[in-house]
């Protein structure tokens, strides 16, 4: 029981200060590609989990589609907006992520914590300990590095081309 006016404590979460690919210097960007290769090796070669994501990235663009060609008929021409676009699928990529992370966390849970471990360095397994929402909050900013996933998507093309 607790006492009536007794306070708790509640611990405040640390500040994400994971920085994206593109602001990493030379040697902090060597540091990382080396403590990150292999476990993106190991994510982009799971067979299941890359059909998983080209079905729900096929599934989110036809609904894009879709969306699109409705307000088009509602509103006549509409202007493309890169920078629009470019949010859009950060926010597409983002929604894909999310709901492929369960099997992430069943399959590669290790190599989901060296990658964020590599970002803001710590050991795979403080970040195992960490708090679980510092680590949700660390996977979905992540996850909006638009250099990081062009990695992940660079090394998928390559293999398509071998």
């Amino acid at each position: 029981m607790t006492e009536i006016g007794k306070k708790i404590e509640i611990k405040k979460i640390p500040e994400l200060n994971i920085k994206k690919i593109s602001q990493l210097n030379g040697d902090e960007l060597f540091t990382t590609l080396a403590k990150i290769t292999i476990p993106i090796a190991n994510i982009t070669e799971d067979e299941p989990l890359i059909n998983k994501f080209i079905e729900l990235y096929k599934i989110d663009k036809e609904k894009k589609r879709i969306d699109k060609e409705k307000k088009e008929k509602e509103n006549g021409i509409i202007e493309i907006d890169e920078e629009k676009e470019k949010n859009e699928y950060m926010m597409q990529m983002t929604s894909v992520i999310l709901r492929v992370i369960p099997y992430l966390y069943e399959n590669h849970k290790i190599d989901l914590f060296e990658i964020i471990g590599a970002f803001v360095n710590k050991t795979s397994e403080e970040i195992a300990t960490q708090n679980g929402i510092l680590l949700f909050k660390q996977i979905l900013q992540l996850s909006q590095d638009k250099d990081l996933a062009e990695l992940f998507m660079r090394r998928e093309q390559s293999e398509e081309t071998n």
